[in-house]
């Protein structure tokens, strides 16, 4: 082996050694935040556009990154709705998100939905019943006749008082309806449909159901 050889092959080691010594390029807090929320259910099923609009670190150690960013969801709701009827209603959403030494450790969307744990952060202590009357429309029907929602399918009253209040700004988890026991008499407007139909909602949005007509189910509201 002559110098050349042994020149040669002394530098190839050291360029080895010297790339195994290069640290890694970590992608940066703003790339794994947007990534995560396109990769999350809710933008995953059809949210569209996202744009960061605000960012910020937070004086912690370690320290927390905080973006604020928009999109657009072509049905209302939240989470992956494929397994449920929703109207088809271009829906603006803000998601902040926040990350810590590389992970995602918060997600919340509208303030009202935590993307994380795919459940609801507003407080639902507060039960409102309503009893619709027979040939009478309400918010919900007159909404819907405004064709500014579509539906794939006619939907149930149960479905579209849901997606109505979404549309409002207004979180009342699931929709229960309970039926009467007996006979229903058909009088127009002074007789109920038969049907009373329950939410649960939080204080702060007990004016806006009560404008609509429901009532605090006094047996059960804590």
């Amino acid at each position: 082996m002559n110098i050349s050889q042994i020149i040669f092959g002394t530098l190839l080691v050291l360029t080895v050694v010297l790339a195994a010594c290069q640290p890694v390029q970590q992608p940066s807090p703003q790339h794994i935040a947007e990534q995560w929320v396109t990769l999350a259910p809710t933008y995953a099923f059809d949210g569209q556009d996202l744009v960061l609009v605000d960012s910020l670190v937070r004086e912690s150690y370690p320290e927390q990154y905080v973006f604020i960013f928009e999109f657009t969801s072509t049905s209302a709701g939240y989470g992956d709705r494929s397994e449920q009827m929703t109207a088809q209603v271009l829906t603006d959403h803000t998601i902040e998100v926040v990350v810590v030494e590389g992970q995602v450790v918060s997600a919340v969307i509208d303030g009202v939905w935590d993307e994380l744990t795919q459940t609801s952060i507003v407080a639902q202590d507060v039960v409102m019943a309503f009893a619709p009357m027979q040939c009478v429309e309400y918010a919900w029907d007159e909404w819907y006749a405004s064709g500014e929602v579509q539906f794939a399918a006619q939907p149930s009253t149960r479905e579209l008082i849901a997606t109505y209040y979404v549309h409002q700004g207004v979180e009342i988890g699931e929709v229960l309806a309970v039926e009467f026991d007996g006979m229903v008499c058909q009088a127009c407007e002074v007789c109920p449909v038969g049907i009373t139909y329950y939410v649960f909602v939080s204080e702060q949005d007990v004016p806006a159901l009560i404008d609509d007509g429901w009532v605090v189910d006094q047996d059960v509201s804590n």
